[in-house]
């Protein structure tokens, strides 16, 4: 649903920051489930607040779980194509200008020049394929070469289509916001730390 550059991937506030901008713009699910891992805390906490006065059986502590080792192999395969289609070639471009001299990781000044001048364009170019992968056609079974009519971002927004359940859930804004107060903070250069 998003996919983001940042100084790190792993750190809990920056990626609960990205989780908090994607329910703004995307509309909340009803439950979600996570690859184990630390960066993954601090969802875990703003979903169960989102969730905490609901009535159903998703609601507190259930609104929020890890999947097993075997549900990772569809986003891991994901990963793959990503990185074929997208990431592969920038990549060998930050290797090509180590290898050459240009770049050291251990120079504070390299690193900062390099943030300046290739995040904003790695950003686009992950929400360029982040928007083609959520209008691509799926494929409906491994057995069938036929293509359905149906694309993620249509299944995501009308589920009742293909006879699946709605799991969304509107999310007050102000709990969005004081989430984000708690779990994200900006440090002095507006980066999310």
């Amino acid at each position: 649903m998003w996919l983001e550059v940042g100084r790190t991937n792993n750190h809990p506030g920056v990626v609960a920051s990205y989780f908090i901008d994607c329910a703004k713009c995307w509309g909340h699910r009803l439950c979600n489930s996570w690859r184990h891992g630390t960066e993954n805390v601090r969802i875990a906490a703003i979903q169960r607040y989102l969730r905490h006065e609901a009535g159903d059986s998703w609601s507190g502590r259930k609104a929020f779980f890890t999947e097993d080792q075997l549900l990772n192999q569809r986003i891991e395969a994901w990963w793959g194509q990503l990185r074929r289609g997208a990431s592969d070639w920038w990549i060998t471009h930050f290797k090509d200008l180590r290898d050459r001299g240009l770049y050291c990781d251990a120079n504070a000044v390299h690193v900062e020049c390099l943030l300046f001048c290739y995040m904003a364009l790695i950003r686009e170019e992950l929400q360029r394929v982040a928007r083609l992968w959520n209008l691509h056609r799926i494929r409906p079974s491994t057995r069938n070469n036929s293509f359905s009519p149906w694309s993620t971002c249509l299944l995501y927004h009308h589920p009742e289509m293909t006879g699946a359940e709605e799991c969304k859930h509107d999310v007050d804004i102000d709990e969005l916001d004081v989430a984000r107060d708690m779990c994200c903070v900006m440090t002095f250069y507006g980066f999310i730390a």
